[in-house]
């Protein structure tokens, strides 16, 4: 659509590619009027108080496809007070977006095995204390979230030679 440029701002209008916004927003680039308002007021919250935020949002990508956007945008000014611009750099992070899903899904999948196995599970550091005990372990050695950070030997009885466990 060809239109005609703007008129110059007067003097207490804000920078063009504020007003620049405002009339994209009114010729409807976004998707809805809530998406407007708040694109505005995320835009004049912005220029009240000049800082480098950043956000990611959903979008519509070509053929009706979603995505994940994310732009950090910030208010430049030549001398305090005085804005010249508002820089955005946006990146597509859809493929982020969906292996994050993906490890979220294949995490709630392991934790369900194990919180449900049958099997005494349970995990130590390199200093062979506790970072993890299934709900089966705790059960089956009659322990609370207390044994936690604790090693084998302040935990179990004291009578079995846990130094043969810890070589192994």
């Amino acid at each position: 659509v060809n239109r005609a440029p703007a008129p110059p701002a007067a003097p207490d209008e804000p920078a063009h590619y504020f007003r620049m916004m405002k009339e994209l927003a009114l010729l409807g680039f976004f998707t809805s009027e809530v998406g407007c308002t708040k694109a505005l007021r995320y835009i004049e919250a912005l220029v009240k108080n000049p800082r480098s935020d950043t956000r990611e949002h959903l979008v519509d990508r070509p053929g009706r496809r979603p995505g994940w956007h994310q732009w950090t945008s910030t208010v430049i000014s030549a001398s305090a007070g005085n804005r010249v611009e508002l820089q955005g750099v946006g990146r597509d992070i859809t493929e982020r977006k969906i292996l994050e899903e993906q490890l979220v899904r294949s995490e709630r999948q392991f934790s369900t095995l194990v919180e449900h196995s049958p099997d005494v599970i349970c995990r130590f550091n390199r200093d062979l204390r506790f970072i993890y005990g299934s709900p089966n372990f705790a059960a089956t050695f009659g322990l609370t979230s207390e044994f936690l950070g604790k090693r084998l030997d302040e935990v179990a009885t004291r009578d079995y030679n846990w130094k043969k466990i810890e070589s192994t």
